[in-house]
């Protein structure tokens, strides 16, 4: 039997398991404290240098989530104003309100993960003998984190041998159905919206 990985994250692992890893710290507050064994070297640093990383990338989401949000004015306009029928844009609607949610998720993340790494520096920075961190700092060469870095860059090794002739699965006949039907997509609606701007600019004033 033809067994094919369909998950997006683990092609993401494969195709570069350290960029993964690294973008995890920005991502899931699990992993916001976690450090590479080079990054235990320097573990203040390390954690400074994400949390102005992690609040960039708020900004950013914030940006994201506020021009995602504005199409849906443009689909309540091509609905009331040019008549074009709700059903074609139910689809659309849907995904964006799983889009949409997908942002806020990401952003309830980046707000635990700054106050995770808010808090760490913090802390670390009010002691006076530097303990946790040189804790940290000779942690990177304990023989142990040594090993199991090793370890892990062989077990990826040998992961991505294994997988190699894999692909991701093959599209759906459903999946192939749904891009005959009549529903929109963001594209149409980005096509609609540039003729429309460019036809009737006054439909986009004020």
């Amino acid at each position: 039997m033809d067994r094919r990985c369909e998950a997006n994250a683990a092609w993401n692992y494969l195709q570069d398991p350290t960029k993964f890893l690294r973008n995890l710290k920005l991502r899931l507050p699990y992993y916001a404290l976690t450090f590479s064994n080079e990054e235990l070297t320097r573990p203040l640093e390390t954690l400074e240098e994400r949390l102005l990383a992690a609040r960039a990338k708020r900004r950013n989401l914030e940006i994201e989530l506020a021009n995602h949000r504005s199409w849906n004015a443009v689909i309540d306009h091509f609905e009331r104003r040019h008549g074009l029928p709700e059903r074609r844009f139910t689809q659309l609607r849907r995904t964006m309100a799983d889009t949409e949610q997908i942002d806020r998720d990401q952003l309830a993340n980046m707000g635990a993960i700054i106050s995770d790494l808010d808090g760490a520096v913090a802390r670390m920075k009010v002691e006076a003998d530097r303990r946790s961190e040189r804790y940290l700092q000779r942690a990177a060469s304990h023989p142990l984190f040594v090993r199991l870095e090793a370890q892990a860059r062989e077990n990826s090794r040998r992961l991505i041998k294994l997988v190699s002739r894999a692909a991701p699965a093959a599209p759906s006949a459903e999946d192939s159905q749904a891009e005959k039907s009549d529903q929109f997509t963001f594209e149409d609606l980005m096509r609609l919206y540039r003729e429309d701007l460019e036809l009737r600019p006054d439909h986009w004033e004020g």
